[in-house]
């Protein structure tokens, strides 16, 4: 699949499908202790994510006034849609690596992100396993 076919507001679209069902038993195990509000910003469109003992219990679309939030982690359309892609392209496949491009950009209170890194790897992939295109 290619990343333009996410262009636009259907990027935004995927972000409920945010879920952390393909976790392994190992990290959902230890996913049970992450409880954490974050902002997910896809190119200008911002969503508040809850998160209730490892599990996304509520995803909420801005524009907001004065949100609360622990972090928020922003990225362009292009960029989620690469990340969310079948196969993305060396670089582009990893929250870690678009870091270090400098596609990604993650502000606030780090601690509970960087404590629980992989769980939140997972759960920014997650719409890739989730998407139809990418079932079959």
């Amino acid at each position: 699949m290619q990343a333009a076919s996410h262009e636009g507001n259907v990027t935004a679209s995927l972000v409920p499908t945010m879920n952390t069902k393909h976790l392994t038993p190992f990290f959902a195990a230890r996913s049970e202790y992450v409880n954490a509000v974050f902002m997910f910003v896809v190119g200008e469109t911002e969503f508040l994510v809850s998160l209730q003992k490892g599990h996304v219990t509520d995803v909420r679309q801005g524009p907001f006034v004065t949100p609360s939030y622990e972090f928020r982690i922003s990225a362009s359309d292009n960029t989620w849609a690469e990340l969310w892609s079948q196969a993305p392209t060396a670089g582009r496949h990893d929250v870690i690596s678009l870091l270090k491009y400098k596609l990604l950009r993650v502000d606030g209170n780090l601690h509970t992100f960087m404590a629980n890194l992989f769980f939140f790897k997972a759960l920014l992939t997650s719409p890739r396993y989730t998407t139809e295109a990418n079932r079959g």
